[in-house]
């Protein structure tokens, strides 16, 4: 994400010990299993967020920060759109001619 700095990047790697979940993502051998734990990691980021104490509300479970998780998930999607697909997209219309 490029609004990210690297430097926070960096730390979200280390701390979020994403090297071990790409190590255990590369042992996934069939795209059910694959889909069902990035879904389940998602799951888990959002559930312990939720467990955190927000202490000018005492109170977690409010509509916009609900709305504000399914936001997240949709600009995440869109990035994947707009990085990985998009541009695959591109390449087999050379190939194949639009639509």
């Amino acid at each position: 994400m490029p609004y990210l700095n690297p430097k926070f990047r960096n730390e979200l790697n280390f701390y979020g010990d994403f090297t071990s979940f790409r190590n255990y993502m590369k042992d996934v051998y069939t795209d059910q299993d694959w889909a069902g734990a990035v879904n389940y990691a998602n799951y888990m980021i959002l559930k312990d967020r939720m467990k955190r104490t927000d202490k000018a509300h005492k109170k977690w479970s409010k509509y916009w920060r609900f709305a504000m998780w399914v936001g997240t998930m949709v600009c995440c999607i869109l990035e994947v759109y707009r990085r990985i697909i998009g541009p695959y997209e591109d390449e087999v219309i050379k190939e194949n001619g639009d639509v």
